[in-house]
């Protein structure tokens, strides 16, 4: 060995032996994901954030999980039949279902969970399930829990009756709160379930490894039927901007919102239209309090140039409500069988103008204010506007164009007269996009009750005729003139595939996540 060609040979083959080793080394199975938030409970039945929903969606299952279209598919359940009326659903579980400790997981545990939702404190999401039979009842102290519609006859077969026939039930038993729970494990946490990994119990694709406050770590459930393929996946919590993280490679996915889709200039990813954009007007602000003033200042916009001048990621408007909103787990608009319609236009809007502001004893429209976005087609459609309102009228609006947050904020405590803004929901509900519309200075008692039936309903249909009744209101009240539905992204890095957002119920679910 000590001879300069066999050294030579030597190193040479070390080296090839390092580069082969180094070429079929793979590449780590994990994955990091950014929260808007921290979970205060990962209990299903009371969960009510969104970072907690997505936890859940990913350590638990339920008779059935949605596809990459929003439909559900055979999960716990292996497959199940309806009544000729509708009624009556009967689900045969998989054989051989396990909770992550192993004990076996029946169909009673279905019951006790959607029991749950209906007890002494109801949960945040009753709602959506008083479809079942007696589940009104129950919800106002008339009927035990044992009274709703559930039986299990043996540990593999679920039944759920219905009060009326609700197609969207396959669809709501994949979401967090219709997730199994382990009775007597529920039971032994004396009040605990669901506020830390040891205290939580799932059937999923992956267990709560940790949770901390800067992040909550996910490893493959080994007892589930097909583990993951990834090792880990981390989910970190408040840690800063995560559409900068994603860039900055931090992280291998986000979901932007459309005031931050520009910064993706590189990326392309599902678009899921879950936002309205609106000219908005505010009842409570001078001259914008009477009908005639606002339905003179709709009339005189050029709608064509202002459709002109929408973005290009934009849909123009049909309603309020927007094209991926879910009512009952099936699309609102699909439901509800139209969008509302036009306001009708006045034949001359100078003459309606002058006609309104004499009889409030005024001289001109005075000093209201548009608000629009700084960013995108914000600034051209608020110009476009104020031509609109100056050559018709001659009537001058001032414009502020806001930052997005500001635009937010603005908006919210009723500082605006006039203003381009988006209408988001703050929950899973369709009825958050009107929810608004439900407080002063808006005409509270019509929108309200309108609202307030839709979500006492336990038929879809008739809920979104409510909802549609509600949109028209607000319409032909010249409160709202829809501009355009905005989409959010979501993005993956290059060579992570499979990773999906869930838009019913907006979690991530990483189960079927591979990297190239």
């Amino acid at each position: 060995m000590n001879h300069p060609l066999l050294r030579r040979i030597a190193a040479l083959v070390c080296a090839a032996l390092l580069l082969a080793a180094c070429g079929t080394k793979e590449t780590p199975k994990r994955i990091s994901y950014d929260l808007s938030g921290k979970p205060e409970t990962i209990d299903p039945q009371f969960a009510v954030s969104q970072s907690a929903a997505t936890i859940i969606t990913n350590t638990f299952e339920g008779l059935t999980r949605l596809d990459s279209s929003g439909q559900p598919q055979a999960a716990c359940a292996e497959r199940w039949e309806v009544s000729a009326d509708g009624l009556t659903y009967t689900f045969l579980l998989r054989d051989g279902l396990t909770w992550a400790n192993g004990d076996p997981l029946t169909a009673h545990d279905f019951v006790f969970a959607i029991g749950r939702l209906f007890g002494e404190t109801p949960a945040p999401d009753a709602e959506n399930f008083m479809m079942i039979e007696n589940a009104a009842e129950v919800l106002d102290g008339s009927l035990p829990v044992s009274a709703l519609g559930l039986q299990a006859p043996d540990d593999r077969t679920l039944i759920i009756r219905l009060s009326t026939p609700n197609r969207s039930l396959p669809l709501l038993l994949a979401s967090p709160a219709a997730m199994p729970c382990h009775e007597r494990f529920f039971n032994e946490q004396k009040g605990r379930y669901g506020l830390s990994p040891e205290k939580t119990l799932g059937n999923g694709p992956f267990v709560v490894e940790s949770w901390s406050e800067q992040s909550v770590v996910l490893t493959p459930n080994p007892a589930y039927r097909t583990p993951p393929a990834i090792e880990r996946v981390t989910l970190y919590l408040d840690r800063g901007d995560a559409i900068q993280l994603f860039l900055d490679g931090k992280s291998d996915g986000v979901l932007a919102d459309f005031h931050r889709l520009s910064e993706l200039t590189v990326a392309t990813g599902e678009m899921n239209y879950n936002q309205t954009w609106v000219l908005l007007f505010n009842p409570g602000d001078g001259c914008c309090a009477d009908i005639e003033v606002r339905h003179a200042l709709l009339s005189a916009l050029d709608i064509e140039a202002v459709t002109s001048l929408l973005p290009s990621s934009g849909i123009p408007a049909q309603g309020i409500i927007p094209p991926d909103s879910l009512l009952s787990g099936l699309p609102y608009r699909e439901i509800a069988g139209s969008s509302p319609q036009p306001a009708p236009s006045a034949a001359d809007p100078r003459a309606l103008l002058q006609q309104a502001l004499a009889r409030l004893g005024l001289a001109d429209v005075g000093r209201l204010s548009l608000l629009v976005p700084d960013f995108g087609s914000g600034p051209a459609l608020g110009s476009q506007m104020q031509k609109c309102w100056q050559e018709s009228l001659s009537s001058f609006i001032n414009m502020e164009q806001l930052p997005y947050e500001e635009l937010l904020s603005r908006v919210q405590r009723g500082d605006y007269s006039l203003a381009i803004a988006p209408l988001l929901s703050q929950g899973n509900s369709t009825v958050d996009f009107l929810s608004r519309f439900a407080q002063p200075p808006f005409r509270t008692d019509a929108i309200a009750g309108l609202l307030e039936s839709a979500q006492s309903r336990a038929d879809p249909q008739e809920s979104a005729a409510d909802l549609l009744a509600a949109e028209q209101l607000l319409i032909d009240d010249f409160l709202v003139l829809p501009l355009f539905y905005a989409p959010t992204c979501f993005v993956l890095r290059e060579g992570v595939e499979g990773v999906r957002y869930l838009t019913a119920s907006r979690t991530v679910y990483f189960a079927d996540a591979v990297i190239r």
